[in-house]
């Protein structure tokens, strides 16, 4: 599942995370194959192998688990106020000269 198709999911459910998963298995038959928890266990352990860093200059100020950022993009997705205020502070952190990277099983 690529970001793209859950952002999709969870606009078209209006943000709930449970109706999002559903609607995302009724239009996909191969996660249909899978169990449940296989699913959820695959999700988690991508998760903790994938990592979002903040930078600047080289030097790594912050290494968030990407479930942060699911968390956030989730929290974006309900609120026009806090997309405006995240995409107002990833600007910010951007022109300042920070760095945000994410790494895929120890690979950038």
């Amino acid at each position: 599942m690529t970001y793209r198709e859950a952002r999709r999911a969870l606009e078209a459910t209006k943000g709930d995370l449970a109706e999002a998963l559903i609607w995302l298995e009724e239009r996909r038959p191969q996660l249909r194959k899978k169990p449940a928890l296989k699913r959820l266990r695959s999700v988690l352990q991508w998760s903790a192998e994938t990592k979002i860093r903040i930078s600047k200059e080289g030097k790594v100020l912050a290494e968030l688990p990407a479930a942060a950022g699911i968390a956030a993009l989730g929290l974006t997705l309900t609120s026009a106020r806090a997309a405006f205020i995240g995409a107002l502070g990833i600007s910010a952190l951007l022109n300042r000269g920070y760095r945000l990277e994410m790494e895929l099983n120890n690979e950038r």
